[in-house]
């Protein structure tokens, strides 16, 4: 979420805009005021949560999975009265509390992060451009400058740092496979405060078929090739598989690819991305060895709980490579039955 400029002066008072926690997904439903006040508790008397609500705090939902009601786990939300000026003005926290033993499981972050200045823009720009000279050349684009945040853990508890940062696309020629840095600035102290870089792909002209952003294309053998989605009907608590087509066009090795699936949504309505899914997927083989223009099949295999709420969901299918990294794979569309 991105909001005003800060500006200049950084002292300046702003008031705290923590961004609403949204539960949009319908496999939420709501709780009793006993399970509300329940949740609540635990949630605000954990001290690694009560850390970050000195400065007040305000409870907005309080929901649950119909089938975690048995185990007693419940999603609240909190928005605090917190700040990490300049760059954050709002600070609010969702909270995974497990009611039958009185702890909270997890929680992690949702920012209003401000936005730039031109001035500021330019500046950032000013001390990212000769790093990326220094290290990759000159021959990149740029791309976004803006707040952004990540993620770490500081002595083993979660919490958040967030910097301007500029985007950087290596070389500047998108046809061919390169490198994406995202270089982000302390701008007080006048010097970089970290680099991420990411594998970036290329459109060769030699590949006929459409290509996600990976170094292999994706289908499925009943399908079109420009359609990386697949229906599959699953009944409750039983499973189902589909095979999944890929196909390497990295040249310089073989590669190692394994997979994972998140749940992307319900009833086209989106989901969490740290939420838990009634799901289980198996992937045979994994890791698949793909070597270069040599297609190969993976078959997914979808389990659903037994209390899996009827409906259509979303999944969605991750790669990984250690030579390339991590992108989006397929999407499957599962329809759950009785």
């Amino acid at each position: 979420m991105f909001v005003q400029s800060v500006g200049d002066n950084n002292k300046k008072f702003i008031k705290p805009q923590p961004p609403d926690v949204n539960y949009w997904s319908f496999l939420y439903q709501n709780v009793t005021d006993e399970e509300r006040t329940t949740a609540i508790d635990i949630a605000v008397n954990d001290p690694d949560v009560k850390a970050w609500l000195g400065k007040g705090y305000e409870i907005g939902t309080v929901v649950l999975y119909p089938y975690l009601r048995s185990v007693g786990e419940y999603s609240v939300s909190i928005l605090t009265h917190e700040q990490r000026l300049p760059w954050v003005i709002g600070i609010s926290l969702d909270v995974k509390v497990n009611a039958t033993i009185e702890k909270v499981k997890s929680f992690s972050f949702q920012l209003a992060l401000a936005s730039l200045s031109e001035e500021q823009k330019e500046e950032v720009l000013n001390i990212a451009t000769p790093y990326v000279e220094e290290n990759y050349g000159s021959d990149f684009t740029v791309g976004e400058v803006r707040v952004q945040s990540y993620k770490e853990s500081i002595e083993g508890k979660p919490s958040f740092y967030a910097y301007p940062q500029g985007e950087f696309r290596i070389p500047s020629n998108s046809s061919v496979v390169g490198i994406l840095a995202e270089v982000f600035v302390d701008l007080e102290n006048g010097e970089i405060a970290k680099i991420n870089t990411h594998h970036s792909a290329g459109n060769p002209s030699i590949v006929e078929r459409p290509r996600l952003e990976t170094d292999f294309d994706v289908w499925f053998p009943n399908k079109n090739v420009s359609d990386m989605t697949q229906n599959v009907i699953v009944g409750q608590g039983d499973s189902a598989s589909t095979k999944m087509t890929l196909n390497s066009i990295y040249y310089e090795e073989d590669l190692a690819v394994s997979f994972s699936m998140e749940l992307g949504a319900y009833q086209n309505m989106p989901v969490a991305s740290d939420d838990p899914s009634p799901f289980f997927a198996k992937f045979d083989p994994d890791p698949l060895i793909l070597k270069y223009l040599e297609p190969r099949n993976v078959t997914i295999t979808i389990t659903a709980d037994n209390d899996t709420p009827l409906g259509l969901y979303t999944l969605t299918i991750w790669w990984k490579d250690e030579k390339i990294g991590t992108g989006m794979g397929a999407t499957l569309f599962v329809t759950v039955v009785e």
